[in-house]
């Protein structure tokens, strides 16, 4: 059983490291294989096409930190966002009056809304869930009508590496509105930001289900495994010596 977790996680990092790569080559490059290529004088980005041009993030859309709800908690109203729900790593837990004088505007989130963790995880999320009030160390961020949000999304996140060579403090890093606003990147046309990120969601969304798929196959099996020693340890079954070969299969 260890064997085939293992195997599964190998698949796993492999279809991560192929959907990083064909972000990769969407954002940089585009989604045409001959086209002419131009130097953009930016060392990190390197060559664009010709017909892009470079930009700054805060060019093309405004970035406003989450705000800080501890002292209006309670226990119904807008849900507080953190890092923890849009990892889906935890439930909605935190609540804020919709009284509260501390909510503003721009810490509203409503679904389909770009967001961007700048603190510990430097990463963009795309958020999905009813009205809520988005919590400190993410920014929400605001694109400009002629960018398209799936190209900013993917840009964001084929950005992020970059971002983290910039990031401050040793135990929880995170970087300054500063780094992000003033990130450099290659912006194509609107009309194939479009194209780009309607190709970028569907392959990536492709190689997220597969991804799952081999998840919930490694959770099955440590559930059969935990249940099979169980069921030893209380005399329940008989442990008999098995080939490698037997346990593969």
């Amino acid at each position: 059983m260890d064997r085939k977790i293992e195997i599964l996680k190998n698949k796993i990092a492999a279809y991560e490291k192929l959907k990083n790569a064909v972000i990769r080559y969407a954002i940089s490059r585009g989604l045409k294989d001959d086209r002419e290529m131009k130097c953009s004088d930016v060392e990190w980005i390197g060559e664009i096409p010709r017909s892009w041009r470079v930009c700054r993030v805060k060019d093309i859309s405004s970035s406003t930190n989450g705000g800080a709800f501890k002292d209006d908690i309670c226990d119904k109203g807008l849900p507080i966002i953190k890092i923890q729900q849009l990892t889906n790593s935890s439930e909605v837990k935190e609540y804020c009056s919709p009284e509260s004088k501390k909510i503003k505007r721009d810490n509203i989130l409503s679904n389909g809304d770009l967001v961007f963790s700048w603190s510990t995880l430097i990463y963009p999320f795309i958020y999905r869930g009813p009205k809520a009030l988005l919590n400190q160390h993410i920014f929400k961020v605001t694109h400009k009508h002629d960018i398209d949000r799936y190209w900013m999304y993917y840009m964001l996140m084929y950005s992020s590496e970059r971002l983290k060579t910039f990031a401050h403090g040793s135990t929880m890093q995170h970087i300054l509105k500063s780094d992000f606003d003033n990130l450099e990147v290659g912006l194509p046309p609107y009309s194939e930001q479009v194209e780009i990120g309607r190709y970028l969601k569907d392959k990536v969304g492709n190689i997220e289900n597969i991804k799952g798929n081999l998840d919930e196959q490694i959770a099955r099996i440590k559930e059969l495994k935990i249940a099979i020693i169980n069921d030893a340890i209380l005399g329940c079954i008989r442990v008999t010596e098995v080939s490698s070969n037997e346990v593969a299969e």
